[in-house]
């Protein structure tokens, strides 16, 4: 099967496979798609193979850019002293005396 001139690498070259697939997902059929990225995904855990996709890429730069937004929506915010925590602290002081 050949997409713009290019043939879907074979199923021995896993990482070109994989990026082949989730570059040219639209071109493909969906159930195709699905069906060797799943293949693939079987195979990545039994043998335990990892590496960075660009989906992931892209993926932790916007989940960066979400925590920094969100970040400037919360406060800080101090525990409120309690009786016991003030007994304890008038017991801490003279301690030090």
């Amino acid at each position: 099967m050949k997409i713009e001139g290019k043939t879907i690498p074979a199923p021995q070259n896993i990482k070109r496979r994989e990026a082949y697939l989730l570059t040219h997902a639209d071109k493909l059929p969906k159930t195709y798609v699905q069906a060797q990225l799943l293949k693939i995904a079987m195979i990545r855990t039994t043998k335990r193979l990892r590496w960075e996709t660009p989906a992931r890429k892209q993926s932790a730069q916007e989940r960066e850019e979400r925590m920094k937004e969100t970040a400037k929506n919360f406060e800080v915010v101090q525990p409120k002293k309690t009786f016991f925590s003030r007994v304890k602290n008038m017991f801490k002081s003279q301690r030090g005396n």
